[in-house]
């Protein structure tokens, strides 16, 4: 049976309130479907219109005890879809969006990530683009660990195995200064 709350004239207050201050095991609230064809929304928290005025949010989820020791966000996944999925661009079809895929791969300005971390556009280390650090933990004193850049058909490579730091450059010639 559907059911529909309207609060077209609530201004203040809470428009819907489900308290389960008994509740130690079990849902306080549980949608779910077992409809083998759902191709919409179980759930939908969406704040629309472009009146500067709305400042709220949408969602928000929290432990707010400071001794508590629960999840706040939960996200199981056995499918091949995102786990998680932030667009960016006011639409639900960004395609630089930051995404989670079903095996845990990270993708930032790239909905089809290619690695544990794959990020499309720049990256900034430290507080000011000049500065910063990156850190390799290696698993032993035989790890690699590679940073490599390529331009058109110029590259270069350091890297560092056993100990042994390497610089090797394709293309032209070039000074190590």
């Amino acid at each position: 049976f559907p059911v529909t709350i309207i609060g077209n004239s609530l201004t203040t207050g809470t428009g819907v309130n489900i308290t389960t201050n008994g509740l130690t095991s079990g849902v306080g609230l549980a949608l779910n479907s077992s409809n083998k064809a759902v191709t919409g929304d179980l759930a939908k928290f969406e704040l629309t219109g472009s009146n500067s005025s709305i400042t709220g949010n949408a969602l928000k989820v929290g432990i707010t005890g400071a001794s508590a020791a629960g999840t706040a966000v939960n996200v199981t996944n056995a499918g091949t879809g995102y786990s998680l999925r932030v667009n960016d661009d006011g639409t639900y079809t960004d395609t630089t969006a930051f995404v989670i895929d079903a095996s845990g791969q990270v993708g930032i300005g790239t909905t089809t990530p290619g690695a544990a971390l794959d990020v499309v556009g720049n990256v900034k280390v430290g507080a000011t683009a000049t500065t910063g650090s990156i850190t390799f933990s290696p698993l032993s004193d035989a790890s690699v660990f590679t940073i490599q850049s390529t331009y058109a058909s110029n590259s270069a490579f350091i890297g560092m195995t056993n100990q042994r730091l390497t610089f090797n450059t394709s293309g032209p010639y070039r000074d190590w200064e």
